[in-house]
């Protein structure tokens, strides 16, 4: 149903307004994609700026970000080697005697949890490489609807769009596989890599001067989000004691999610410039890497990995620098209790188990597991996440308003993911996943009904893209309080700590490989 109403582009003196009403130009509103359509042969009476102009626009855009983003490290620094600065010294090297009568566990909780400030800003760190992972997953779907409209992307066809989409996905299955490298050269070091790869990539992709540089940038990010998904729970796992948790080892795969929502609202706002920004889009996944870069000093080796290798006094260091307020004795016992969980599972300080052995002996654990990440991905739920705002510009809905629906939609799965974290202890795993995915088949058949009644003339042109968006939200909601969670649970729970290392690595792989077939099948 089209509304007629009559846009008068106005110029800025009265007298030019009046002598320009005679021939104002009836443009259409299309009332089901919100957008206002010109006619072809409708000109603006107003020059078109000056690249020069759109190019500082952009250019403040990206420092007001940068400025956000980035400010707060001065800040995190600076208090963080003041807090250092007023911190008990420490002789690392000289192991604290233990104290004749052992700490209580509650003691040794309440010393923790008082001391956390440090811990949190690590977390929160490391976090940032999840809260990226979630952002390169989603922007994408906004840049894609206008780098079609770039002069050096001429030719940008429906192909290759799906090979410059699915080569971060082919990047995840490369960086999941390998992350068990962070066994060798350590838990920081593999961090600090992963920002590294988000930066390179993202710069890659915001300058790319052709097809093949933007997929490269793409396919470098992939081994970011890849090696995040198997990495940085395990990492955060590590380093924050079992005392001192506390809700924070929930903080990566929220920071996840809110990362995918700022992708598209990212992308709802760079609609507003010309050519929807798409490179300001792209380029800004690099501030949350840089920021970690920038505070490498703040990250410690994890105390855990340090014992693996026989480096106990680094170990006690480590964990001491992230409890500054923390009595010696306290550290000497947590290290000493870590050491015998080490040792529970068989494992002596330095050595390293082999990891087909290691396979073999839980390979029943690994299959189920593997099942799991295949029956996550089999929903097709990244289709929509990649081509969200495609599939609601095809059901009717102009650019502005898919991505606004999107975001809105992308939002709600915030709330699901508490959700789920809340009730999965209460309720049970199974009934959640049962109704889960009961949930998401109603969402797709609402998704199916709608495009199929775009083709029947009876049903009002408004109806069926209501419908898609509303099968799109169901969909989306019942998976992240569902299916989504399930791989990083099971993954913890299905396999003993002396395993998890190289089997992560084939689990999250599998899951990322089984997301590329997917795509293309």
């Amino acid at each position: 149903a089209l509304l007629q109403t009559s846009v008068v582009l106005a110029p800025a003196s009265a007298a030019q307004r009046k002598a320009a009403l005679p021939n104002a130009v009836k443009i259409p509103f299309d009332a089901s994609t919100w957008d206002i359509a010109p006619p072809s042969n409708a000109t603006s009476i107003f020059p078109a700026p000056p690249k020069h102009k759109a190019f500082r626009r952009h250019g403040r855009l990206i420092g007001l970000l940068a400025a956000v983003v980035l400010g707060p490290t001065a800040f995190v620094a600076l208090y963080c080697r003041s807090s250092a600065a007023g911190a008990r010294p420490r002789a690392a090297e000289d192991a604290p005697a233990p104290a004749e009568a052992p700490t209580s566990p509650e003691r040794r909780m309440l010393a923790f949890e008082q001391d956390r400030l440090r811990l949190k800003i690590v977390v929160f760190l490391a976090a940032l490489c999840q809260f990226s992972s979630g952002y390169n997953t989603g922007i994408i779907a906004g840049a894609i609807l206008y780098i079609g409209t770039d002069t050096h992307f001429p030719h940008l066809d429906s192909t290759t769009t799906g090979a410059v989409v699915s080569f971060l996905l082919v990047g995840a299955a490369v960086g999941a596989a390998c992350s068990s490298v962070a066994d060798l050269i350590g838990r920081k070091a593999t961090l600090l890599s992963v920002a590294l790869t988000y930066l390179i990539g993202g710069v890659l992709m915001s300058f790319a001067p052709s097809v093949e540089c933007l997929a490269a940038g793409r396919a470098v990010v992939g081994l970011g989000v890849g090696t995040s998904s198997s990495f940085v729970s395990l990492y955060i796992a590590e380093v924050v004691p079992a005392a001192a948790r506390g809700g924070i080892s929930g903080w990566a795969p929220v920071l996840g999610a809110l990362g995918l929502v700022a992708s598209y609202a990212v992308s709802t706002l760079a609609a507003l410039f010309p050519g929807g920004a798409w490179r300001v889009q792209l380029g800004l996944g690099t501030l949350p890497a840089a920021q970690v870069l920038l505070l490498w000093k703040l990250l410690p080796e994890s105390p855990r990995w340090l014992l693996s290798q026989g480096r106990e006094a680094e170990a006690r260091e480590a964990l001491a620098a992230l409890f500054p307020r923390v009595a010696d004795n306290i550290i000497f016992e947590e290290i000493q209790q870590q050491l015998a969980g080490i040792q529970q599972a068989g494992l002596s300080p330095g050595s390293r188990p082999s990891v087909l052995a290691t396979m073999s002996k839980h390979r029943r654990s690994l299959g189920i597991g593997i099942a799991i990440n295949v029956l996550q991905q089999a929903t097709g739920i990244n289709i929509v996440i990649y081509y969200g705002p495609s599939v609601l510009k095809l059901a009717g809905f102009g650019n502005f308003a898919a991505l606004l629906g999107t975001l809105a939609i992308s939002i709600a799965q915030v709330f699901t993911v508490l959700a789920n974290v809340t009730l999965v202890d209460t309720v049970g795993r199974r009934p959640i996943t049962i109704s889960g995915a009961c949930v998401i088949m109603v969402g797709i058949a609402l998704m199916i009904g709608g495009f199929a009644g775009r083709s029947m003339k009876a049903i009002e042109a408004i109806w069926p893209p209501w419908v898609i968006l509303l099968g799109m939200f169901l969909f989306r909601a019942a998976y992240s309080f569902s299916l989504h969670p399930l791989p990083y649970i099971m993954t913890s729970e299905l396999l003993p700590q002396e395993a998890r290392g190289a089997s992560v690595a084939v689990l999250w792989a599998s899951n990322w490989l089984s997301n590329f077939l997917v795509f293309w099948g």
